[in-house]
């Protein structure tokens, strides 16, 4: 075996060889098998297509995947997509190249069995095998198979069938001729030269050129890598933005054809942009698995910050009603203090503001009604308490429930007089220490006791709740300026008189109580207000029978207290002081 650079062959062997292989010129090959695309270009070839199909491979990864988080392939996958679309562009220009090159051959791309032996001009050089080196030569219907002593074999098609046997006779022929046998007779080089196409046959053009032949350049040596490192990227950025494109549309359609909060949420988690989807769609599902849970609180939440929402109507009608059925509910109750706590939670949707308004008025119109039907109140008084259920379902239920104490000037006065008179019984006789605060406190919480009784039969507590707030230390006689409505119970102590016992030996004096109760509402310039007066003198038989002093002062302030007590509340409440 030997290899022939084509290209340092002298110009006369090139052109001859040239023309043989081409059929143009003896010696003429024996046969012939020519290679349509060149390795090299098949090489190439494949690795542009390969990167070409793992282009598209990667494009379809996670396409329409609801579930892949690949759906809508990240930034970063342009690497993968720029790296294939060059490696797909430079291998596809590297076998043009190649295949542009090998077009530019003066020679065709081949195996030729020339009389001389085989040449292969398939590689970079000739590589010539001479026939005295063939080993083995099977001739067969319409095939020839040679091998040669390094081991190299090939085969050759027969067009014609009849060809077969003049190559078996042909290549016995040259065999005897061209071996190396000493017997045989020489071979000149000029039967050489008829024979091989490789051999100076001694005839040169004069028209020809004198410089050999020089090998063609690969096209696109310098610009192909160029090419390739602006085009594939490019075609990869194309093919990700194609891709992307049409994978969220493939993601939209799959999310529309599922109609689930699951599969909206998904494409949202995917990184689907689409308004109709994001603005509309997904918030009507989450609207609607949040109104099938009957959840208000998670309704009312959601509603709170939607309300620029492409379906604030539709989620505005819903909380509208999830509060309706709630109001209802709680209106079922009955109760002041459900209205009550349904208005600090959902009294700021102004949707429910006027039945919510409409559900106090009618608690309020039966409170009044069941005060009227149990208290039997007058017309002015009923008019008061109208006016007072108004400001507390404003405020809250609070009435306080506050006393005003005073001992007039007289208990002085009448206490100078005890003293100087010839039956003063000492200090345990003056009256004033047993009408002082702590006594007075007493008396008032029994007082205080059946006026919360009596309220609380006419309304429930968290409709109005009467609530003792202690004393008003005021000495003014004008009704003072409330902050909260107040029921005052204003009592003033009077003292005059000497009522004398011989037996016991002691002086006493009689007692007078004024009464002035009031009932007021902030701002309100019409208060209720009550006043009466009752004179208590000390009993002659409790005397008698030796009752201490305090005894019979006691006695005197309960049996007064008791009576303005009654009488008041005959006033205001009639039919609950029967």
């Amino acid at each position: 075996m030997q290899r022939i650079d084509f290209y340092k062959l002298e110009r006369p062997i090139q052109e001859r060889f040239v023309a043989s292989a081409r059929g143009t010129s003896p010696p003429a090959p024996l046969a012939s098998h020519r290679e349509a695309v060149p390795r090299g270009v098949l090489l190439w070839g494949a690795i542009s297509a390969v990167a070409l199909v793992a282009l598209f491979w990667l494009g379809s990864v996670g396409y329409g995947d609801l579930q892949s988080s690949v759906a809508l392939q990240p930034g970063w996958l342009l690497i993968g997509y720029a790296g294939l679309g060059l490696l797909s562009v430079f291998a596809g220009i590297r076998a043009a190249a190649l295949y542009l090159r090998e077009e530019a051959m003066p020679f065709p791309r081949a195996v030729f069995l020339f009389p001389s032996g085989l040449i292969d001009t398939r590689g970079r050089e000739l590589v010539v095998r001479p026939l005295s080196e063939l080993s083995k030569a099977n001739v067969g219907n319409k095939s020839l198979s040679v091998s040669f002593n390094d081991g190299f074999s090939f085969k050759f098609r027969l067009a014609d069938s009849a060809r077969p046997a003049e190559l078996e006779r042909l290549l016995g022929e040259y065999g005897a001729r061209f071996s190396l046998n000493p017997d045989a007779a020489p071979v000149s080089n000029r039967e050489i030269a008829a024979y091989d196409p490789l051999k100076d046959n001694g005839f040169s053009n004069p028209f020809s050129p004198t410089e050999a032949m020089k090998p063609p350049k690969l096209k696109f040596q310098i610009l192909g890598p160029l090419i390739a490192l602006v085009l594939g990227p490019a075609i990869g950025y194309a093919v990700f933005s194609a891709r992307n494109s049409l994978a969220e549309e493939a993601l939209y359609s799959s999310a529309r054809a599922e109609k689930s909060k699951a599969a909206y949420e998904a494409y949202v988690a995917r990184g689907g942009q689409r308004p109709e989807i994001l603005e509309i769609l997904l918030p009507r599902t989450e609207l609607a698995a949040i109104v099938e849970k009957n959840d208000l609180a998670a309704l009312e939440s959601y509603a709170a910050s939607r309300r620029q929402s492409e379906i604030w109507p539709e989620i505005e009608n819903a909380l509208a009603k999830a509060l309706t059925a709630e109001l209802e509910r709680v209106k079922q109750l009955g109760t002041r203090a459900a209205l009550r706590e349904f208005e600090a939670k959902y009294g700021k949707h102004e949707m429910i503001v006027p039945a919510l308004e409409q559900a106090i008025s009618d608690h309020r119109a039966r409170a009044l009604a069941k005060f009227a039907q149990v208290a039997k109140p007058n017309p002015e008084v009923l008019d008061f308490f109208e006016r007072l259920l108004i400001y507390a379902d404003e405020h809250g239920p609070k009435l306080e429930l506050k006393f005003k104490r005073k001992l007039a000037d007289t208990v002085a006065r009448t206490e100078n007089r005890l003293r100087k008179s010839i039956f003063y019984g000492g200090e345990a006789s003056l009256p004033t220490q047993y009408f002082d605060a702590k006594r007075s406190e007493g008396r008032e919480a029994t007082v205080a006791k059946t006026l919360l009784e009596q309220f609380a039969r006419a309304f429930p507590a968290d409709t109005l709740s009467l609530e003792p707030s202690g004393v008003l230390e005021d000495a003014s006689e004008d009704l003072p300026k409330v902050q909260a409505p107040t029921l005052l119970f204003a009592h003033r102590t009077e003292m005059s008189g000497e009522y004398l016992s011989a037996e016991p030996r002691a002086a006493y004096t009689g007692v007078g109580f004024l009464c002035r109760v009031s009932l007021q509402i902030p701002g309100d310039d019409k208060p209720y207000e009550f006043k009466s007066s009752t004179w208590q003198a000390p009993g002659l038989r409790e005397i008698r029978n030796g009752a201490s002093f305090e005894a019979i002062y006691t006695e005197m302030a309960d049996k007064a207290f008791t009576k303005l007590t009654k009488r008041f509340t005959n006033d205001l409440l009639p039919g609950l002081a029967e």
